[in-house]
């Protein structure tokens, strides 16, 4: 399961990554709306985060958890929600074809006009109200939650790029954002510095 993330204000942030903490729920975000969750809550990793998910391109852990050997995985296996989101070109990097017939798709929207023709699950209504249904409903089987936990856990076990940790003159771009990131990350948890997120579309 993946929650793909619009426009959270503090107290749907804050219920979302509980839910997706206590479910095995994966979190993504995307340009438009970049940090609507992100890796960092409280000066602590969130595990559950995957990255952006969006037109230009998705972070590598997006890319693993949905895809096996190059191929997105079957259709009755994953789902994707959009939360407080239109399903606009730009938040997915997915054809309008693939999100009809390979991917399950639901959607929460307060407005009735948002809702996507290519939506298999739309529920109109307020996203603090789904949250909070949601919450109180809360009920996930042992092995499926540690199935989830160990698929998202899974992800940070990868080799990685091996560009990223290899120092040479010139320096170049995937060892010196490796290495941007681990200091950031130490910014986050030793010293209680805030972030959000970067993007470099460009690149």
């Amino acid at each position: 399961i993946v929650w793909h993330c619009g426009n959270l204000d503090q107290r749907e942030y804050e219920l979302t990554a509980y839910i997706a903490g206590q479910a095995g729920i994966a979190l993504t975000d995307h340009l438009a709306q970049p940090g609507s969750v992100s890796e960092y809550r409280n000066g602590r990793q969130v595990k559950n985060y995957l990255g952006t998910l969006a037109l230009y391109g998705f972070s590598a852990r997006v890319y693993h958890y949905l895809f096996t050997d190059g191929k997105l995985n079957p259709r009755n296996e994953q789902i994707v929600f959009f939360l407080k989101s239109k399903i606009s070109q730009m938040t997915s990097p997915f054809s309008e074809s693939t999100r009809r017939n390979k991917l399950r798709i639901a959607q929460v929207t307060a407005t009735d006009s948002h809702i996507a023709p290519f939506t298999d699950f739309p529920c109109v209504m307020d996203l603090m109200d789904f949250l909070k249904y949601i919450k109180s409903r809360l009920n996930v089987k042992a092995d499926v939650l540690e199935f989830r936990r160990q698929s998202l856990e899974n992800l940070s076990k990868g080799p990685g790029d091996l560009a990223s940790k290899v120092f040479s003159l010139p320096m170049s771009p995937n060892y010196f954002f490796n290495q941007l990131g681990r200091r950031v990350r130490t910014l986050i948890t030793e010293q209680g510095y805030e972030y959000t997120g970067v993007y470099d579309v460009g690149r």
